[in-house]
């Protein structure tokens, strides 16, 4: 029998750390970029925000073109 949480599918997020590893840039810059370039807006989830990665994975694949 499966849980309700495995039927589901569970959202992945970035933790702001995360982010700005990933793009190699600081947290006020990706600030900056949601409102200049369409970076997508971090969410509040227990008590910190956090980004959700499917989001941030194709802002940043059309950023290279990929997408």
């Amino acid at each position: 029998m499966s849980t309700a949480l495995e039927q589901s599918t569970v959202p992945r997020f970035y933790t702001k750390e995360e982010v700005t590893r990933l793009v190699k840039k600081s947290y006020r810059t990706i600030l900056r970029w949601v409102d200049e370039k369409g970076f997508p807006k971090p969410r509040p989830f227990v008590g910190a925000n956090v980004f959700m990665a499917d989001a941030v994975d194709e802002w940043v694949k059309k950023q290279l073109g990929e997408a």
